[in-house]
């Protein structure tokens, strides 16, 4: 909403703060309350993205006469400033009061704007950010709830301590298709939701709400919070209510019950479900819980490891790293410096992300996580300064819990949901067998790619001999390493044939999904625990036209095989092929209730952008996992029918993919599936016989997230050893040297790897020529007017005609030539070469001149025209 011309600049933000407290003044705030409240909306005054503020489309009510309609649309408008004037008049009773009228200014933008629009992800960010200090000042003991919408008791109200507020607490997020998710729903919600029924106690204007996403009723019984303590104030009934129940999702603040009245509580209309996602839901029900890390993995032969001793947790693996580092003695230490750093740590745009861990509810008595205690990361920093943890595996094992419950409720919020997996990937390389060195200040620096191992993930990516996206092989490698019976990492063993999500770093929010083909402690370098990896693209991050269909929760089986060290794992998941998806679920511990679950129906190439259907499964994954009991499953009463979805990019979604046609026509060849053979040469390029390769100068890449190594000659916790540098393809010599572009830059694949590819828009390519496969046709220039350039004209009679015509021009008699040549038919010159006097229907003497106008006739004289048609004429 741009600014009317001639309306006075906005003051600073620092201006529009009040600049100290007004002193008290009745039905006002404290000194220290106050405080607090001006220092959360100063939060939001210098929240940035990048160098732009954020906060300057909300400081001011856009213009009338230029927004009619947003004063139709928000019954109640406000706007930064004015929370600020108000503020600095003492005009709010209580601290609910000013969030009330702060969080509005956020839901008003958000009621009127495009859903995902510029303005409405600020106002999402601005008001996760507020609900977030909000928790964090309720923990401190700063407000009474951690629900800034709760109702105090009436009796407080009365006393005038502090004005009461009946309005509920906005969702605070919409149900996303692609994956499933567990929102908490206020029982006491539905009493009073019917309409025309109206809270009597609440003295202040009601804020406008935005719709309900989901309903909850005594009927919704798919689980319930089994919580038995009669002081709670926030009872709540969990309802998954999306395509797959493998991803829960946030819950919203929690208002108490009210106290209870002489009429029924009004009926609630029942969410009916697709029948596919209640017949998951019924399934999983039977299916067992996640068991969970173990304290202590089975024993098995050390050199079943590679070496590395230990169950994967923080102080295992590195026993000679440990005694330097000091030992036990310098476990406390230690632990307080990690647990500051995760708390700590500020993202490019200035983002607390350890603040994400407020939006998770301190219970865990939940049917999709592996334990049934309390967390949360505040009780984790009290018992860090307090010295509750005796050892790190006491700490190791709570972030683990506390990952894997902020990872199930979170999963269906985008940025909240990477925030989660960027702390948990920076956990890892904080507690790794050698750890990442912290700054002096304590607090790592914001990491561009998630602390992932690699530059580039699936989209981006290319081989090991692309610089510098090369981190990719197209078969499994074995040479300079050790393979292992599996890699350990926080009591959870990974082994062959196993699915996980790895961190992405181009997005965290969409982790890599890739499948375990591989085990092995690199021979160079740290022994740590690696995995190769076969990744499996999502359709954000592959090339195809905007009218494809994709099954939900679907990915796409690519050539792309990449070592990653175990610290890059994080959790494990369920992926099956179309014909088992639809029949059931996989037999734990393929599949355990809780886990993401993706369908692969295809094969993706990601250079010639061309998708093809998977015919076999079993030829596809590890030869180990090659038998009939991969394919088992629980299955459900009938197979289900699962839905397609539109492409991500035709509905605003992002990704390192894009809409385009492919670069080529199928092929047969596509549809062949070659069965996968981990001992088959590796995919990267070998140096052709005889050439030179010159080794590599400088100083190696460092590690992404990792511990450099003390020797420079060994690449600091690299799982990939990079090759020697590609030699450019040979150039012709001589005085016929190729010169062209392409030529120059290398030859044809090395225009590949680096020419950046732009696509015409639909609308724009429409305008231009096309050919079959809707490829725009280029030309050099404009075309040319008609007869400008001569253009050769097909023969009116064959060679065979005119080398006759040309004899008999000569007074040389056609006799001896039986006509066997000329074509059969009733052409006249078959006809008359056999005798039969035919009438041509032209002169001779014209057919002549024409003829020495032909492109090949031009310049020469008549001896030679006759002796190109005879040479002609013979070579026939």
């Amino acid at each position: 909403m741009a600014r009317k011309a001639g309306r006075p600049k906005a003051p600073s933000p620092s201006a529009a703060l009040p600049p100290a407290y007004p002193g008290p003044k009745a039905g006002g705030m404290v000194e220290g309350v106050w405080a607090v409240c001006r220092s959360m909306l100063g939060g939001v005054y210098k929240a940035k993205e990048g160098s732009r503020r954020v906060c300057e489309i909300f400081r001011e009510l856009p213009d009338r006469d230029e927004w009619a309609d947003y004063y139709l649309a928000i019954p109640e408008p406000e706007s930064l400033d004015h929370v600020a004037e108000q503020l600095g008049n003492q005009a709010y009773e209580s601290p609910e009061d000013f969030y009330k009228q702060l969080h509005l200014v956020f839901l008003n933008a958000k009621h009127y704007n495009e859903e995902n629009s510029q303005v409405w992800l600020d106002a999402q960010r601005l008001e996760e950010e507020i609900l977030a200090a909000w928790r964090a000042h309720a923990e401190a003991g700063i407000f009474a709830s951690p629900d800034p919408y709760h109702k105090p008791k009436k009796r407080k109200a009365e006393r005038g301590s502090s004005r009461a507020s009946g309005t509920p607490a906005p969702a605070l997020a919409a149900p996303s298709p692609a994956g499933p998710k567990l929102e908490a729903i206020d029982e006491a919600e539905g009493k009073n939701s019917k309409k025309g029924i109206k809270d009597k106690d609440a003295e202040t204007p009601r804020i406008l709400r935005l719709p309900r996403v989901v309903s909850a009723s005594k009927d919704d019984k798919v689980v319930e919070d089994k919580a038995k303590n009669k002081e709670a104030k926030t009872p709540a009934k969990l309802v998954l209510h999306a395509a797959a129940p493998a991803t829960p999702a946030p819950q919203p603040p929690l208002t108490p019950s009210r106290p209870p009245t002489t009429q029924p509580p009004a009926p609630t209309p029942t969410r009916t479900l697709p029948p596919h996602v209640q017949a998951m839901i019924n399934l999983d029900a039977t299916l067992p819980r996640w068991p969970g890390p173990s304290i202590d993995l089975p024993p098995v032969p050390p050199q079943a490891l590679g070496g590395v001793l230990g169950s994967g947790w923080w102080g295992d693996g590195a026993p000679q790293y440990e005694a330097g580092v000091g030992g036990p003695a310098s476990w406390q230490g230690r632990i307080r410096r990690v647990v500051a750093a995760l708390a700590g740590y500020r993202d490019a745009a200035n983002v607390q992300l350890s603040l994400v861990f407020s939006l998770v509810p301190n219970a865990s008595d939940l049917p999709l996580l592996s334990y049934n205690a309390p967390l949360s990361f505040q009780g984790i920093q009290q018992a860090t300064h307090s010295g509750s943890y005796s050892n790190l595996r006491q700490l190791d094992l709570d972030m683990a819990r506390l990952f894997e419950k902020s990872r199930r409720f979170l999963e269906a919020r985008p940025v909240e949901y990477a925030r989660v997996l960027t702390l948990q990937r920076l956990y890892n390389a904080l507690t790794a067998p050698y750890p990442l060195t912290l700054p002096p200040t304590g607090v790592p620096a914001p990491s561009r790619n998630a602390f992932s191992s690699l530059p580039a993930g699936p989209g981006r990516a290319r081989h090991v001999y692309d610089e510098p996206m090369g981190v990719t092989t197209g078969r499994v490698d074995l040479a300079e390493r050790t393979i292992t019976a599996e890699a350990r990492l926080k009591g959870v063993s990974y082994k062959v044939g196993d699915w996980v999500h790895l961190v992405n770093p181009d997005d965290a929010s969409k982790p890599i999904v890739g499948q375990i083909w591989k085990t092995f402690v690199p021979n160079k370098g740290y022994a740590t625990h690696h995995v190769t990896v076969c990744w499996y693209f999502r359709p954000e991050q592959t090339i195809h036209p905007a009218e494809q269909r994709f099954f939900e929760r679907e990915v796409f089986k690519s050539t792309r095989f990449c070592d990653h060290p175990v610290e890059d794992i994080l959790e494990l998941i369920s992926c099956q092929f179309i014909a088992q998806y639809v029949r059931g679920r996989p037999k734990p511990p393929a599949y355990f209730r809780g886990w993401p679950t993706y369908v692969c129906a295809s094969r993706y190439d990601d250079k010639d952008h061309i998708f093809s259907p998977v015919k076999d499964w079993l030829r596809l994954v590890p030869p180990e996992k090659r038998t009939s009991a991969y394919l088992d499953v629980v299955p459900y009463p009938a197979p289900i029918q699962i839905p397609l979805v539109v492409s991500p990019f035709t509905v605003g979604g992002r990704g390192t993919g894009g809409l385009g046609k492919p670069r080529r026509p199928r092929m047969p060849q596509d549809d062949v599936e070659e069965a996968e053979d981990p001992t088959a040469p590796v995919g990267r390029p070998r140096p052709r016989p005889g050439a030179a390769v010159p080794m590599p100068t400088g100083p190696a890449p460092p590690a992404y997230g990792q511990r450099p190594l003390p020797s420079p000659a060994v690449p600091p916790n690299q799982s990939l050893q990079r090759p020697p540098a590609r030699q450019p393809w040979p150039q012709p010599t001589g005085p016929f040297a190729n010169r062209t572009i392409t030529a120059i830059m290398g030859g044809p694949q090395v225009v590949e790897q680096h020419a950046r590819r732009e696509v015409l828009p639909a609308e724009t390519a429409a305008l231009f020529e096309q050919d079959a496969y809707r490829n725009v046709l280029w030309f050099s220039g404009p075309p040319l007017a008609a007869g400008t350039v001569p253009v050769p004209r097909q023969p009116q009679h064959s060679l065979d005609y005119l080398a006759y015509l040309t004899k008999r021009k000569r007074g040389e008699t056609p006799d001896g030539r039986d006509g066997k040549r000329f074509a059969v038919g009733t052409e006249p010159e078959a006809k008359e070469a056999n005798g039969v006097d035919v009438d041509v229907g032209v002169d001779v003497d014209e057919l002549w001149g024409a003829l020495k106008q032909e492109w090949w006739a031009e310049g020469k004289d008549d001896d030679e025209v006759l002796e190109a048609l005879e040479v002609a004429v013979n070579d026939m």
